[in-house]
């Protein structure tokens, strides 16, 4: 196959399993969090990730606040987007590193979902900070369990909060210490 083609195809497989993944952790993390589902981005999630999890959720029932369905759905989707970017290239990881390395790509989704939270309520503070649209209530929630005990530890100086940034660091650092080490783990 041409490495056009082959790229093409990458993108693809790339797009709609990023898209997926974070429709699955969104759905994830809306329960462990317990987050407002009657925001109408939160709507969107349930509707679109419903009929996935809905069979998953006979075989693996949702505990208290750990929704199992939604973290395999996840983590499946990081597997399969290594197999396909991997059948395209020719080279098969083994068994073993497939599971490790679609870990450390759910890991890494999870972060890069919460960053996202943080940066957009960060933006929108600096747009619209007395009335921020209804939608975004969703990435407030997302990114309040982060920023709140920082908050506590860092109070705001000279009326800023810095508690994004710090947090920000923070899934930085964390990517750091224990995605690459798992990526390490198979190369």
């Amino acid at each position: 196959m041409s490495s056009h083609l082959v790229q093409a195809a990458a993108l693809i497989v790339d797009v709609v399993a990023l898209g997926a993944g974070i429709l699955f952790v969104l759905r994830f993390l809306m329960q462990l969090l317990r987050i407002d589902y009657y925001n109408p981005l939160t709507q969107a999630v349930l509707r679109l990730s419903d009929p996935v999890l809905e069979p998953l959720r006979r075989v693996l029932p949702a505990g208290h606040r750990l929704d199992c369905a939604s973290l395999l759905a996840a983590w499946t989707v990081q597997a399969l987007r290594l197999c396909l970017l991997s059948g395209l290239i020719g080279s098969w990881p083994p068994a073993f590193g497939l599971l490790i390395l679609a870990t450390a790509q759910l890991i890494q989704l999870i972060l890069h979902v919460f960053s996202f939270a943080i940066l957009v309520v960060v933006i929108l503070s600096w747009i619209n900070p007395f009335s921020p649209p209804p939608a975004s209530r969703l990435f407030h929630e997302l990114s309040e369990p982060l920023l709140r005990p920082i908050r506590r530890h860092l109070p705001p100086l000279a009326g800023l909060d810095l508690s994004p940034l710090l947090a920000l660091v923070l899934l930085q650092l964390l990517a750091l210490l224990v995605v690459e080490p798992l990526r390490g783990v198979v190369h």
